[in-house]
C-alpha cells in the first residue's frame, strides 16, 4: 500500500453508489479521495430506484403470459406500454427478443441468476456505505406489496412462488393485520 504523500488526490464525480464505491476502494490503496456531486449523496442515477435495494427483485420483466395483457396495455391511454407505430419495424426483433424470455424454463434460469446478484445486495450496501461514513444513509425496511382483491393476489401466484423459490421470505398478510400495521 502506497503513503497519501506519495500518492496524488483523486477526485471522484458523482456521489451516486459506483462513485462511493470508486472512491471507497481508492482509499484502500492509499489514494487520498474527494467525491463531488452537483447534488446531495445519492440523488443522481441512484435515486431512480426509489431509494430501494430491491433484495426481492428476482423475477425478470418479461413473464409466462405477458403477452396476452399487450393488446389491453397498448389500447390504455395511461397504460405501462406504448410503441410508436413508426418504430414498429425497428422494434420487432427486440419484442421476439423479450417474448421468448417470458418462456417457463428461461424465467426459471434468469430468476436463479438474479437471485445470485441480488441476495447478498443489502449487506453489500450497508458495509460499503458504512465504510464510506455514510451508513445513517441505509435504512432496512421491509416492502409491501398491496392488491385490491384475493383473486388479483392469486393471479401473481407464479411470481410470488419464484420468488420464494429464489430465496426471498414474504409472507401473505390479511386486511386487518394490514390495518394494524398501519
Amino acid at each position: 500500500m502506497l503513503n497519501n504523500a506519495d500518492m496524488p488526490e483523486v477526485t471522484v464525480i458523482g456521489a451516486g453508489i459506483v462513485g462511493v464505491n470508486i472512491a471507497v476502494k481508492l482509499q484502500k490503496e492509499g489514494y487520498s479521495t474527494t467525491i463531488i456531486d452537483k447534488n446531495q449523496p445519492a440523488e443522481g442515477c441512484s435515486s431512480g430506484n426509489a431509494g430501494i435495494i430491491a433484495a426481492y427483485g428476482v423475477t425478470p420483466v418479461s413473464m409466462p403470459g405477458l403477452w396476452k395483457q399487450v393488446p389491453k396495455m397498448l389500447l390504455d391511454p395511461v397504460g405501462p406500454l406504448s410503441i410508436r407505430l413508426q418504430h414498429v419495424p425497428n422494434i420487432v426483433p427486440w419484442l421476439y427478443k423479450f417474448w421468448r424470455a417470458g418462456n417457463r424454463d428461461v424465467v426459471e434460469k434468469t430468476a436463479a441468476a438474479l437471485a445470485t446478484l441480488v441476495r447478498s445486495s443489502l449487506t453489500d450496501y450497508q458495509s460499503i456505505t458504512r465504510e464510506a461514513g455514510l451508513g445513517h444513509m441505509i435504512k432496512p425496511s421491509p416492502i409491501l406489496a398491496v392488491y385490491e382483491s384475493k383473486e388479483q393476489y392469486e393471479r401473481e401466484h407464479y411470481v410470488w412462488e419464484l420468488r420464494k423459490r429464489n430465496g426471498v421470505e414474504w409472507r401473505f398478510i390479511h386486511e386487518d393485520e394490514l390495518r394494524i400495521l398501519e
